[in-house]
């Protein structure tokens, strides 16, 4: 079981380190500075009806559709992912300038080295490219959305989400990061984003990776490993479900339900 636990624990670092060298990667190249000014502060860009609802969306058409970003985007996260040897439980990253939706990898349908967009989110999923394309997750109402900007910004923490069921992964988790950029003190306005109310200086936004969790249950083989040992199991995230949305079990053996507290270490 210690085994198997420390195998988790050092994978699923694995899969989240290359999250820091893609926010690096953003952060230094130059490439997406621009992005911030172009989307703007709320409201600007806002698309009518849309405000105060749990899908807040951006008119970012013309900027995070722009092929030059898209394929700037992908000259960066492409490497790092490959460098990293993840076997495919990395599916896709998503970059959120002013916290909004914007640039994807996989982009749309397209597949690519290393990104397969049949592993990803297509169509009517909620996390496609598609659906979620200027998605404002600081000013949505969406207790999710509240929660992982919180999170990022006011808590200044790391935030994982997940797993959930999002086709055609049936298990999700998501990995999110903060961008942070220096501060000019001539401009505050311009160097601060309003998070849910509250304004932050300094931030830019954050970058997401999708981890298809059951390719990484898989390749451990963690149900072989405790059937050869005639033991059941049941893996569970200490600090529960998020917001009631995603699952606080990670998994379980066929007969899980039959440990208790007598029976079980």
């Amino acid at each position: 079981a210690r085994e198997t636990a420390n195998w988790f624990s050092d994978e699923f670092r694995r899969a989240m380190l290359p999250l820091y060298s893609v926010q690096q990667g953003v952060l230094h190249s130059g490439y997406f500075d621009s992005l911030p000014e172009k989307i703007g502060r709320f409201p600007n860009l806002l698309i009518p009806g849309t405000e105060e609802t749990d899908f807040t969306v951006r008119n970012v058409t013309g900027i995070c559709d722009d092929r030059d970003m898209i394929n700037k985007f992908r000259s960066i996260v492409r490497p790092i992912n490959q460098d990293n040897d993840l076997d495919g439980i990395v599916v896709g990253y998503r970059l959120f300038p002013n916290n909004v939706a914007c640039l994807t990898e996989p982009h749309a349908q397209e597949s690519s080295d290393g990104f397969n967009a049949d592993d990803f989110p297509q169509g009517e999923a909620l996390l496609s490219s598609d659906n979620a394309f200027g998605l404002d997750t600081g000013s949505s109402a969406f207790p999710l959305w509240k929660m992982i900007t919180t999170d990022l910004f006011i808590n200044r923490q790391f935030n994982i989400f997940g797993p959930f069921n999002m086709p055609p992964m049936s298990e999700l988790i998501c990995g999110h990061l903060a961008i942070w950029k220096d501060v000019d003190s001539t401009d505050v306005v311009q160097d601060t984003l309003n998070v849910h109310g509250t304004e932050v200086a300094g931030a830019w936004g954050f970058i997401v990776n999708f981890l298809d969790w059951t390719k990484m249950k898989d390749k451990s083989d963690i149900y072989k490993r405790f059937a050869d040992c005639h033991l059941e199991f049941d893996l569970t995230r200490v600090s529960g479900s998020t917001v009631g949305l995603d699952s606080a079990t990670l998994a379980k053996s066929e007969n899980a339900d039959m440990l208790t507290d007598e029976n079980s270490i």
